[in-house]
């Protein structure tokens, strides 16, 4: 079986950003090209507010299996892949998420190698990394790379990804989205994008982070909207400690 164990500390670096995974869930368009309501971008940006506010993730949290972990697994193989096949020269990047200000992309791939062994790496202080390219790997199951892999690149929902990889490196000129499944007949296929084939979806992915920044600012005091209010402290115990505490009970059916 598939299985692979998260690194925490990146797994909660991720909550206190907006993601590309997230991004596009506030968009005034859907994936498919549908016009998203107002009500359900602001039903959208409170569920990524309330990610903001975590103050723990339970260590079951951070173990992916099944096609979860063998997505994240195979990303350097299916780089190595397809640097040999089309002569990309991306170097694999791991466990880390670019961010500046409240805006976070975690990269699969850049045109320079990684150096920094942190979980977050953040831009305003440290200077952009200075890419000539990026690239997004998706090892999916049979019928989603098929699927993907006849979907007309400009079409293709996982260019969004590359938009905010983009958005916060502003000297990268070149995107690559990688399809990898090595069971399948089509083993690899690449659709590769310039900035320019981008433009839109970056002026839209910056223009999103503007609005969400408003609709965070903007929110009520959670404390007048309720009769009390307890907030987490480094010393108040966490999901982890109660679970292993029922462990010890025998309370739990494992």
């Amino acid at each position: 079986m598939w299985r692979h164990v998260v690194d925490k500390e990146w797994m909660m670096a991720r909550t206190h950003y907006l993601t590309a995974s997230s991004i596009k869930n506030i968009l005034p368009i859907t994936e498919t090209g549908r016009k998203r309501s107002q009500a359900q971008i602001e039903a959208n940006m409170m569920k990524i507010a309330a990610n903001l506010m975590t103050a723990s993730i339970p260590n079951e949290d951070c173990v992916s299996t099944g096609m979860a972990a063998r997505g994240h697994l195979l990303e350097p193989i299916a780089i190595k892949e397809a640097n040999k096949a089309a002569n990309l020269g991306l170097y694999h990047w791991d466990d880390i998420i670019l961010v500046k200000d409240l805006l976070g992309w975690s990269p699969d791939a850049m045109s320079i190698p990684q150096t920094e062994k942190i979980a977050l790496y953040d831009i305003e202080l440290h200077g952009a990394p200075c890419p000539s390219s990026i690239g997004e790997v998706k090892s999916y199951g049979m019928e989603k790379h098929i699927a993907s892999v006849y979907t007309d690149k400009k079409d293709c929902p996982e260019r969004w990804q590359l938009a905010v990889g983009m958005a916060l490196l502003k000297n990268c000129q070149r995107a690559n989205l990688i399809f990898f499944n090595p069971d399948s007949t089509i083993r690899l296929a690449i659709k590769t994008y310039s900035r320019k084939d981008l433009e839109e979806e970056i002026r839209m992915v910056e223009e999103a982070e503007t609005s969400f920044k408003k609709f965070v600012k903007d929110l009520p005091y959670f404390e007048d909207k309720n009769d009390f209010c307890e907030v987490n402290s480094d010393r108040d115990k966490n999901s982890d400690y109660y679970m292993n505490l029922l462990m010890q009970e025998e309370r739990m059916n494992i």
